[in-house]
């Protein structure tokens, strides 16, 4: 019987059944899974914390409207990961790859520091290790990705004419 592996999708467990604890495609899995846990829906009161609600709002010069932690957790972290590139191992970067390292990453980091500077500014410390969380995992994601490039031989940036 295969063992169940909470918060990671069914099509990763390929993923952590071949590689050990300390592989960094399963770290990022495992860290994936916990960030949606600890980061998702801090601004509701729950019954088992009715008085720790978290939020952080702060005007966005990266998208020039005001933001919340919470509207970013649930339009960047409520997905589920699939490191197809990890199960496929193909030799050019998947479009999940290339988009997360060219788009969605870049972003979430420039409005992650946003929300740290404005909680930083207010003294809200409650939103600070949601936000560590969060870097934790672009850069285990980012670790993992290129660590597979590297195993692949693909070169990246593939736009990159250096070498």
């Amino acid at each position: 019987m295969k063992r169940r592996h909470p918060g990671i999708l069914r099509a990763n467990y390929p993923i952590v059944e071949k590689y050990s604890a300390a592989h960094i495609a399963v770290r990022t899995l495992r860290v994936h899974a916990e960030m949606r846990k600890v980061c998702v829906g801090r601004e509701l009161r729950w019954s088992d914390r009715p008085n720790h609600v978290i939020e952080q709002e702060w005007f966005s010069r990266t998208r020039l409207k005001k933001q919340w932690f919470s509207s970013f957790a649930y339009e960047f972290l409520t997905y589920e990961l699939l490191l197809d590139g990890w199960l496929t191992m193909p030799s050019q970067p998947t479009q999940f790859e290339t988009l997360h390292l060219e788009k969605k990453h870049p972003l979430m980091r420039a409005l992650m520091d946003e929300c740290k500077k404005a909680a930083t500014a207010e003294g809200n410390t409650d939103v600070l290790p949601l936000i560590a969380k969060v870097h934790e995992f672009l850069d285990l994601y980012e670790e993992a990705t290129m660590c597979r490039f590297k195993v692949c031989g693909i070169r990246w940036p593939a736009t990159d004419k250096s070498e």
